[in-house]
């Protein structure tokens, strides 16, 4: 169903309360662990009773504490600047090879040291199983990307105003997953990911799924400004 606009909310207390579980489970693991090697712990890997799993452990204290670190950091967020509101003009979804404008209002004033940076990017939805794998895992990897710097002067009735040229196409359009469309004969498609790297190279396989997402980042004194949004386009 089309809409003439739409209206989304980022509200920060989500992702912290987001992080603070994240913290909380990683701690309770990194107990359980630390019970189960037993105090005191060794970490002298020459000796005989020198367990692996020590390395389990800092690596769930590691993740929790990271975790815990961005729990604050979004609650600065939240007492700094509240919630962002972002909102569509025109057509929603907004079809692609038209021009996405849009506006993002602020609960409290932001005085950025320097331009807003806007960033609207494509991600293709893969899965990474093979055609006789019926629990494929999903990956997603952007295929388009388009970012815009706005100055601090272009605030305008606390929010800033933005536009993207949306391509005709960012490739393939998503299809059914594999488990639901075998062929008993024949199937062909390459899948390659390799570790570090936020990209996937394709052969003969469609994504499965496909979102955009649109990021907007400044930095403040304290705190750097942070919102989220899952954008509603249409292919």
């Amino acid at each position: 169903m089309r809409r003439d606009s739409y209206t989304d909310a980022s509200d920060p207390k989500a992702e912290m309360i987001n992080r603070i579980v994240m913290a909380v489970g990683f701690a309770g693991a990194s107990g359980w662990v630390a019970w189960m090697l037993g105090w005191p712990l060794i970490l002298d890997i020459n000796d005989p009773d020198f367990n692996p799993m020590v390395g389990l452990l800092g690596l769930a204290l590691g993740v929790s504490l990271w975790n815990g670190f961005q729990a604050i950091l979004w609650y600065l967020r939240l007492r700094r600047f509240g919630a962002t509101r972002m909102q569509l003009d025109g057509p929603v979804p907004a079809p692609l090879g038209r021009p996405l404008v849009g506006r993002l209002v602020f609960d409290r004033p932001i005085r950025p040291k320097g331009a807003f940076r806007v960033v609207l990017t494509c991600h293709d939805v893969h899965e990474s199983g093979d055609d006789t794998d019926a629990k494929g895992r999903d990956q997603a990897f952007p295929v388009w990307t388009q970012e815009r710097l706005i100055p601090p002067e272009a605030i305008h009735g606390n929010g800033i105003a933005f536009r993207f040229d949306l391509p005709a196409s960012v490739g393939p359009k998503p299809v059914g997953r594999i488990s639901s469309r075998r062929n008993p004969y024949f199937s062909g498609g390459v899948f390659i990911t390799l570790p570090g790297f936020r990209r996937a190279y394709t052969h003969g396989r469609a994504p499965v799924g496909r979102f955009w997402r649109l990021v907007a980042t400044a930095e403040t004194e304290g705190a750097p400004y942070r919102a989220e949004f899952i954008v509603p386009i249409l292919d």
